[in-house]
């Protein structure tokens, strides 16, 4: 396949987050902070008039401790910082900066009473733990805790996400914390060894120019910063056209996709491109699965176990389904039989599957895609004594 990149003589470019990023109201705490501030600023206004401050009183600052993951992810390191002004959203930038928080995580409501804190965050924040694994959300809500507990001088602190419980797929936090221990016991249960997924946003990206139309996902947030860009470059590419290359004069050329499997540890996207030349429309579709574990694209000579099954059943008669209205299972078991004599000839075919994002200028035989449902799908490129269409294959086998 060429390398095609988008030449486009203008570019309309729309962005929408996955978790929104629209224009936003202050909310009741940031307008009681805002008048709080304001009113602060007049009666600073009025006594500067009558009495001047010294400048080291006027520049003082106030020092906290801002807690963090350690480079093993194992317990927390700190660091002192300055702030102009203690407030939980100056909190919430200084954790933003060390990954402890996203960057859009807001706080709604914050109170203390005695030595108990009380803190409603946006649905940011819990958009970012849910990203986690069991070690990873430790780490998170730990740092963000004892942050705030040492900060503030308090004992326990309450953790809310627009007034409602902070829940996880691994616990509700209904109750006031405390402080967060640094301590191996709290990863036990973690295998040795085993690698945290990276956190990720998804954003979806439209290129649109007379009667291109191009829809497709880009990553962000991802800590790994140069493997993001990386990783979006790739689908930028691979979702293009290259008019001037491609020899062929487009009359439209669509492209748009749907997420499949969505988890920490993988997310699969199906692609569907329709163009139109001289009046006749052509459909293909295509697939892409990101490992954000091992942080690869993850083609199906990788899933050893399921191509080992899928190879075998299909070479001796096994469980698949053919989804093409106009293909025959008997016909497409014949077929195969006088191409391919073994399992062993299947699973060279599927080597050649899916794109590789290291060397682009590599035609993939074919596509795996795992649907919603968890499931593997293989799509299967033309086969012209079967099918003018693609063979979209429903293997039966679901990821583990």
């Amino acid at each position: 396949m060429k390398k095609r990149l988008l030449l486009f003589s203008t570019l309309v470019i729309m962005m929408f987050s996955f978790a929104g990023c629209g224009g936003q109201t202050l909310t009741e705490y940031e307008q009681q902070n805002e008048s709080s501030h304001t009113a602060a600023t007049e009666k600073d206004a009025t006594t500067d008039t009558l009495t001047a401050q010294p400048e080291e009183e006027m520049q003082k600052t106030e020092s906290v401790s801002i807690f963090y993951s350690n480079a093993q992810a194992t317990g927390f390191e700190k660091t002192e910082v300055s702030l102009e002004q203690l407030t939980p959203d100056n909190l919430l930038a200084e954790l933003a900066k060390v990954n402890v928080v996203s960057y859009d995580t807001k706080a709604l409501n914050f109170s203390k009473s005695g030595k108990s804190l009380t803190l409603d965050l946006s649905a940011d924040f819990s958009n970012y733990i849910n990203m986690m694994g069991t070690a990873g959300e430790y780490i998170v809500l730990g740092s963000l805790v004892n942050t705030f507990l040492t900060a503030y001088d308090a004992d326990d602190i309450l953790i809310t996400i627009k007034g409602n419980t902070l829940e996880t797929s691994h616990a509700i936090y209904d109750k006031a914390l405390t402080m967060y221990e640094t301590s191996d016991s709290a990863f036990q249960g973690e295998e040795e060894g085993k690698k945290e997924p990276m956190v990720y946003r998804l954003k979806d990206t439209a290129y649109t120019q007379d009667d291109i139309k191009i829809y497709y996902p880009q990553f962000d947030g991802m800590p790994d910063e140069e493997l993001q860009k990386e990783w979006n470059q790739a689908i930028f590419e691979i979702v293009s056209v290259d008019s001037e290359k491609d020899e062929k004069e487009y009359e439209s050329y669509d492209v748009d996709y749907k997420v499949g499997l969505c988890t920490t540890e993988i997310i699969s996207f199906l692609f569907t491109e329709k163009t139109k030349i001289s009046d006749e429309i052509n459909t293909r579709t295509y697939a892409l699965t990101f490992d954000l574990v091992e942080g690869k694209s993850l083609r199906f000579g990788e899933m050893t176990d399921m191509m080992e099954t899928v190879s075998y059943n299909m070479a001796n008669g096994g469980y698949f389904k053919v989804t093409n209205a106009d293909v025959d299972r008997e016909a497409f078991d014949e077929y195969y039989k006088q191409k391919i004599k073994d399992s062993g000839d299947f699973r060279e075919m599927f080597l050649r599957y899916d794109y590789d994002l290291t060397d682009l200028s590599f035609e993939p035989q074919g596509y795996s895609y795992i649907n919603g449902d968890g499931e593997l799908e293989i799509i299967m490129n033309p086969v012209p004594e079967l099918s003018k269409e693609q063979l979209i294959i429903q293997t039966g086998i679901k990821i583990k």
